[in-house]
């Protein structure tokens, strides 16, 4: 006797014992022979649904691996740019309209085109005052590259979005972009922007910086003092006088690095970074970088 699809008993065994799965025609949709359909078909079922089960549960931890490593990323920012010392600006008094993307004071150069070349013997820097802009927490901003390389190939380069007070001098920065590169290749990208997740712009440079001025960030993790005004510094560039000079502690680090700016010129040395040239290059248009 044949079922409804045209099998009899003799053919369902055969199908069964010999392990095939013929899809067969039924109208409008394929049907597997009954007794092909019995306990096979719960089973593939069966382990679908496991298969669908650990795959949520796999997405969800992965999910929340991602999430857990951006709020620590996020909440680093945060801290990063914190002003927290007094003694150098009271972030809730700056004026923004004052703000500009171009100007100079004493000791930094804020004119689209300068550029400073370092090197450190093995590794270069260049730093170049581009002339794109910003707009950062409602406020246009500059953009300053720091680039270093290593045998003519990439290995950091930073974006920092500067703007200077036009009345005072004071120099700002409202973000800051770090591209890390391997070989050539970028692997990994980090930063922080005023107004985004809690994080507020800080002071980079006062108007009138003096021996003692003090400027702690990230709970303590960074520290900036100004130890005087009168340093020297000898350079491949030069040697400058009356330097402003700028310890940097950092937590984990055993020794401290200083930063010399010189007037009229600005950063002359990073640590063990060294001024080797300066340039300046003219441009006849403005480019603007879209804000996210």
């Amino acid at each position: 006797m044949k079922n409804q699809h045209g099998f009899g008993q003799e053919d369902s065994a055969r199908i069964a014992t010999a392990g095939e799965y013929p899809w067969i025609r039924n109208g409008d949709r394929m049907a597997f022979p009954e007794v092909v359909l019995g306990t096979s078909r719960r089973t593939r079922m069966s382990i679908s649904f496991r298969t669908f089960l650990l795959g949520v549960v796999a997405a969800g931890l992965t999910c929340g691996i991602a999430m857990a490593c951006y709020v620590v990323s996020e909440r680093r920012a945060i801290l990063d740019a914190e002003e927290e010392s007094p003694q150098w600006a009271a972030i809730s008094e700056v004026n923004t309209a004052n703000l500009t993307t171009c100007g100079k004071n004493a000791y930094f150069n804020l004119e689209p085109g300068y550029r400073l070349h370092f090197s450190d013997g093995s590794l270069t820097r260049t730093l170049t005052v581009r002339r794109k802009t910003r707009m950062v927490d409602g406020v246009e901003t500059r953009v300053v590259e720091e680039k270093e390389e290593e045998h003519g190939r990439p290995t950091k380069v930073v974006w920092k979005y500067y703007a200077i007070d036009e009345t005072s001098g004071a120099l700002y920065c409202f973000g800051v972009h770090v591209q890390n590169y391997h070989d050539g290749k970028l692997v990994n990208h980090r930063g922080w922007r005023s107004g985004v997740h809690g994080a507020v712009f800080r002071l980079v440079m006062p108007a009138t910086p003096k021996a003692g001025d003090t400027l702690v960030r990230g709970h303590g993790r960074r520290t900036y003092e100004v130890l005087d005004t009168d340093a020297t510094a000898v350079t491949h560039a030069g040697t400058f006088t009356n330097c402003l000079r700028i310890q940097v502690k950092e937590t984990g680090e055993s020794e401290p690095r200083e930063r010399l700016f010189a007037p009229g010129v600005g950063l002359v040395r990073d640590g063990r970074f060294d001024l080797v040239k300066i340039a300046r290059t003219v441009w006849t248009e403005k480019s603007t970088v879209a804000a996210d």
